[in-house]
């Protein structure tokens, strides 16, 4: 496909570009995002936008684990896909999809954060599930359409912890003496921003 770059390794194939093999996962995954933010506007800031940050996909049968990165390496995001890696996974008693029931958020586990750092990405969601790729019958429509809702889901309550996270910090304006009109204008302008700042003009005496 013209304009895409591919880098072959032994355990995967990555496309520098927009194709990516079983890619209606992700179509139906950004559907929900997007219905997932008109619901709730104040979570859009937090939920990715799949068309623009790298991803990753493991596969095994109807099984996978969608790696999403919160941002991109380059002009373009990367795209991928990786199979083959699976049984020297198992071998080492890795293997997240064997077991797999339903639909997990396996962000915080030790293996995610080392296939993230294998793959070349900044460390963000993995999300795992089924999802009948390749089957374009009406009930498979039906089935890809409830995956991609679970998947969402899950994406969604990373995002509400986040936003969580973000309302309850502060951004504390270090500085000396001779500089405080230069942060207090620096204090005006985050507040505009809406981000919470601790400033000792106003803040010292609540200690």
């Amino acid at each position: 496909m013209e304009g895409l770059t591919f880098v072959r390794e032994p355990y995967m194939v990555l496309a520098e570009g927009c194709y990516l093999p079983r890619a209606d996962l992700l179509g139906y995954v950004q559907d929900k995002l997007y219905q997932v933010a008109f619901a709730h506007p104040e979570l859009k800031p937090y939920l990715p936008h799949l068309p623009e940050v790298d991803l990753f996909v493991s596969w095994d049968e109807d099984k996978f684990i969608l790696f999403i990165s919160p941002g991109r390496r380059g002009h373009l995001p990367a795209r991928g896909m990786e199979t083959t890696h699976l049984p020297a996974q198992r071998e080492q008693g890795q293997d997240l999809l064997r077991n797999l029931r339903g639909f997990e958020d396996l962000t915080d586990t030790s293996a995610t954060q080392q296939s993230f750092e294998q793959l070349g990405l900044a460390t963000g969601l993995a999300i795992a599930g089924t999802f009948p790729a390749g089957d374009y019958s009406e009930e498979a429509k039906a089935a890809k359409a409830g995956a991609a809702a679970e998947v969402a889901k899950l994406i969604q309550r990373r995002a509400e912890q986040r936003r969580q996270q973000m309302e309850n910090s502060r951004i504390f304006l270090s500085h000396k003496g001779v500089n405080k009109p230069l942060v207090e204008r620096v204090d005006r302008a985050l507040r505009l921003l809406d981000l919470k700042t601790w400033f000792d003009r106003d803040d010292l005496g609540n200690i």
